[in-house]
């Protein structure tokens, strides 16, 4: 090379550097631009589209997904040669020939009813409701050639790229210019692993967004939903911090049923509910039938397991058969038991009725349900195997 450089350092170029410096991803395929499109996610497409940096948080996310073809060198899809002028072809009750005539068979709902319209140029017959598509369609073309154009004009700048994105220079041979080759890792170390989603998603990423950007970028490596899950969630016990409860989280069956709900939704969109209690999984296409607090059941009894009773001015615990607050100096204790060999006269079971009525009385006005700082939920203890 020209000058006599001094190697420091060489690395091969991976697909996380070539991310990192905004070059784009030489495994980015169309399928991941849809996907990041439909679920809204401009920083992976930015990634994915370093040409179209600058002009895609401008540009409505329907076009991306051509506009990426059309930066891959594929014909623009053509729009009609007619600028149509249309009128009411003849009365709205009488059929009239053309393309988006009735078409005998098909439902009442998909036929392509009255009224039609007659362009005046080119005597093209069309009903309402495919003149209104086809001009939806020529607005998201017209909108696909500008934002084409604005690509080819502007070049990416810095801004648009991550913050973090580091300064470099590249250099080519002047006279045997090589192209860069990326390699894609088949065996990644996780320090290499946790460096990439650092890169992507930061620091303090909760589970099913680390869950969601590690299928994308390491699934392939991995056959089958079981190893795929054991390894993103050994991983992410190596991603957060050192203090973290999902340190402890080796597999599915740690995770609260919150999480545990969303995480599996990464692989199965119709994974079931988690009851948040006893983290029983709902029948398939059904829901919990209890919900409290935004949270689902599976029962009443799970329901109320977090809760306790407890006197509502001071907060002290109290039964909830026989309430009493020894603090305020309120309520009754539990009565003593018969004794045995004794028959129980009409009159103890009148003050038993009277003593139950009092209790609920005073557990209606001075006591209120609260969490219970002490439980501990059905899905942490441990079962038999």
């Amino acid at each position: 090379m020209p000058g006599n450089p001094q190697v420091v350092w060489v690395r091969p170029l991976t697909r996380r550097l070539q991310r990192l410096f905004g070059w784009g991803d030489v495994l980015a395929a169309r399928a991941d631009v849809v996907r990041a499109a439909k679920s809204g996610n401009t920083d992976e497409l930015r990634a994915l589209m370093p040409q179209a940096a600058n002009i895609i948080a401008g540009v409505t996310l329907s076009i991306v997904p051509n506009l990426y073809d059309a930066l891959q060198g594929q014909p623009l899809p053509q729009l009609e040669d007619c600028p149509h002028d249309l009128c009411c072809a003849g009365r709205w009750d009488v059929p009239t020939c053309g393309p988006c005539a009735p078409i005998e068979g098909q439902p009442e709902a998909e036929r392509h009813l009255p009224p039609y319209m007659l362009c005046r140029r080119c005597q093209k017959v069309t009903c309402i409701k495919c003149v209104g598509e086809a001009e939806e369609r020529r607005e998201l073309q017209h909108d696909l050639q500008i934002a084409l154009e604005k690509c080819r004009e502007t070049p990416p700048s810095s801004s648009a790229t991550e913050p973090a994105e580091p300064s470099y220079t590249w250099r080519q041979h002047p006279e045997h210019p090589q192209p860069f080759c990326v390699i894609d890792q088949q065996k990644i170390p996780d320090a290499e692993k946790l460096a990439w989603m650092r890169q992507e998603i930061g620091d303090r990423a909760d589970l099913p967004a680390f869950a969601q950007k590690w299928l994308d970028l390491f699934g392939e490596k991995l056959r089958g939903d079981i190893p795929q899950k054991m390894a993103c969630i050994k991983l992410y016990g190596q991603y957060v911090p050192e203090e973290a409860d999902a340190r402890a989280w080796k597999k599915e069956c740690n995770l609260p049923p919150d999480v545990l709900e969303k995480f599996q939704r990464i692989w199965d969109a119709d994974a079931p509910e988690r009851c948040h209690e006893c983290c029983s999984a709902a029948a398939p296409g059904t829901k919990h039938p209890v919900r409290r607090a935004g949270r689902n059941f599976c029962s009443r009894a799970c329901a109320i397991a977090g809760t306790m009773i407890a006197c509502s001015k001071c907060g002290h615990r109290v039964d909830a058969t026989y309430p009493h607050c020894p603090t305020c100096e309120w309520g009754s204790s539990e009565p003593a038991p018969a004794r045995r060999g004794h028959e129980r006269t009409e009159l103890a079971y009148m003050v038993e009725d009277s003593e139950k009525n009092y209790a609920a009385y005073m557990k209606a006005i001075r006591c209120t349900a609260r969490v219970d700082p002490d439980h501990a939920p059905a899905w942490k203890k441990r079962r038999r195997s």
